[in-house]
């Protein structure tokens, strides 16, 4: 490819489909886990420490985090904690007043701890 041919739309998009397949590969590989299984835990980290530590209410917490619809939100977050959001934050202020020091955890479920 030189600057003299003219280059083709698909020529580009397969290039770069190319460069994505590669980076996705990448991430796995370095990471464990896939970009979108990335942003997904993510997703699910932050709301769990503002449910655990703030009094906001649930469908503000979920649309910080780009998620507007509730009920995807509540399945996200019960699909990586085992619990519902509701039930994560009353597990947490409960474990809170107990005075336990791993309250506030959010993680895939199996692979590390919850509030208690």
């Amino acid at each position: 490819m030189t600057a003299a041919r003219p280059v083709g739309k698909s020529r580009v998009w397969s290039t770069a489909s190319e460069s994505a397949r590669y980076l996705r590969h990448l991430f796995q590989r370095e990471l464990g886990e896939s970009p979108i299984q990335c942003l997904l835990r993510k997703r699910v980290e932050y709301p769990g420490e503002l449910l655990h530590w703030t009094d906001k209410p649930i469908n503000e917490v979920a649309a910080g985090v780009g998620l507007e619809n509730l009920y995807y939100f509540n399945c996200l977050f019960r699909k990586w904690t085992g619990q519902t959001p509701t039930a994560y934050r009353l597990r947490c202020q409960s474990a809170s007043r107990r005075g336990s020091p791993k309250s506030g955890t959010v993680a895939k479920r199996g692979a590390a701890e919850f509030c208690d």
